[in-house]
Parts: C-alpha cells; sequence; structure tokens
C-alpha cells in the first residue's frame, strides 16, 4: 500500500521496503548496508535496540522502549480498575505506553485476580503470572502461563500481560525500579499517600 503510494506520487516504489522474514541474520546484514541506508529507527524490545547500537555501521535512533507497569494497591476499586487495565492493555498493545506488568497487593489478590481472568479473556489477553499468581489464575477462563524472567523486561507488543503478586508498596516500587524504563507506570489507590510520587 505505501509503495502503491509512492509510485502515485512518482516516487520510486523501492523507496520503503519491508523484511518479512523474522530470521535476525537479515538484520545483521542490514545494519552494515551504510551504502545505502542513511539511518535506522528500530521499533522493538530492548535486545533489537541493543543489537543496532552495537552492531550497526549506520546512525541508530533508538527510544520509545516502555516496559510500563500498573499496581493495584489493597485500597483499590475492582471494577474501575479492571477497565482502566483492559484499556492500557488493550487499546494499542503494539504502543510503547501499553502496561506489560500489572503488580497486585497480597492483600486483594484473592479477590482482584479471578475478575482480571475474567476480564481478560474477555479482552483475548494472555496472562503470564508469577507462582504467587497462577494458582489464583491457573483455574480462570483466561490463558495463563508461568512467567519467564526475561518477560519482565521487554515489550510484549502483543496481547499478553506479566502479572505478579506484592507484598506491599515498598515491594512494587522495587520491582519498578528493578524492571521498569521510566515510560509510563501507574498506581491505582484510593490512599493519598501511596499516590503521591515515589519513584
Amino acid at each position: 500500500m505505501i509503495q502503491q503510494a509512492l509510485e502515485e506520487c512518482g516516487l520510486p516504489a523501492g523507496a520503503v521496503q519491508a523484511i518479512e522474514s523474522p530470521d535476525r541474520a537479515l538484520v545483521n546484514e542490514m545494519l552494515r548496508m551504510d551504502k545505502y541506508i542513511d539511518m535506522l529507527i528500530p521499533r522493538g524490545g530492548a535486545g533489537l535496540h541493543k543489537l543496532c547500537r552495537e552492531q550497526s555501521t549506520i546512525p541508530v535512533i533508538t527510544g520509545g522502549i516502555g516496559v510500563c507497569h500498573i499496581f493495584v494497591d489493597d485500597t483499590a476499586e475492582i471494577e474501575p480498575a479492571l477497565k482502566i487495565i483492559v484499556n492500557a492493555k488493550t487499546q494499542r498493545p503494539s504502543t510503547c505506553n501499553t502496561v506489560e506488568t500489572l503488580l497486585v497487593h497480597q492483600r486483594i489478590a484473592d479477590r482482584f485476580l479471578p475478575a482480571l481472568s475474567q476480564q481478560m479473556a474477555q479482552s483475548g489477553v494472555t496472562l503470564h503470572a508469577d507462582p504467587n499468581a497462577l494458582t489464583q489464575l491457573k483455574d480462570g477462563p483466561a490463558k495463563v502461563e508461568a512467567v519467564k524472567a526475561e518477560q519482565y523486561d521487554d515489550e510484549f507488543l502483543s496481547l499478553d500481560l506479566n502479572v505478579k503478586v506484592v507484598a506491599d508498596l515498598d515491594d512494587a516500587i522495587a520491582h519498578i525500579r528493578a524492571h521498569g524504563t521510566q515510560h509510563s507506570d501507574a498506581i491505582l489507590t484510593r490512599t493519598l499517600s501511596n499516590a503521591k510520587p515515589l519513584l
């Protein structure tokens, strides 16, 4: 479609091209085509950005990585919280401000996680759960699997969501500091002192 539009404007169709194969070797080859490519702006996760910065002989502009979090504390209202989470994950899942990890306070996990499973099943979201969340989610309607450690550090760019049960606000902040990109993080709470910016 883009190539057709270029031709209609009198421009060469080949000015915009796509590599459709997922073979990483093709990316490595492209990173050294400085005779033909003036600049690269990779769109993908942190691993792709790192590869481009380290291997490219072409100037690279990276940015826009968002490993974003929502923390649901023990005073949050469940129904409004679920609406926010659904919107934050499903509105545009391939953008850098999409939530990738949901942190749930342990005091409300037994009430919140079954409702989350129901909502995520309706929205077509696959949950990647830590051991504490997995026990509460495994019998629910949403597709759920055990989270892999590396999934906390990367963007899914899809309808996938990490879910982790945390002990308290400090535990949530520690997780965000360890795995976040300081792009867009949020807390769902009715406690004003918890809502103050702490990160």
